[in-house]
């Protein structure tokens, strides 16, 4: 398969994908105390509108959860 057919570059393309979609691996989210960053309320935003947030930081090694579901690391 060629990968580069499964790029997202529009609009209406990525709305689509996320009403196709109901769980999202957030990279590079942040936790709580970051919260009036996009890096945070976007994921926020999502998470409260029903998606399935897997949280996966980048930083912020001591971070164990967000929104009460532990954080992949891998």
């Amino acid at each position: 398969m060629d990968t580069k057919s499964l790029l997202i570059e529009d609009t209406a393309g990525a709305q689509q994908a996320l009403l196709d979609s109901h769980r999202l691996a957030i990279l590079g989210i942040k936790p709580e105390d970051h919260a009036m960053q996009p890096a945070y309320y976007v994921a926020e935003y999502l998470h409260k509108s029903g998606y399935d947030v897997i949280p996966v930081p980048v930083y912020y090694p001591d971070c164990r959860e967000i929104f009460g579901k532990p954080v992949c690391r891998k």
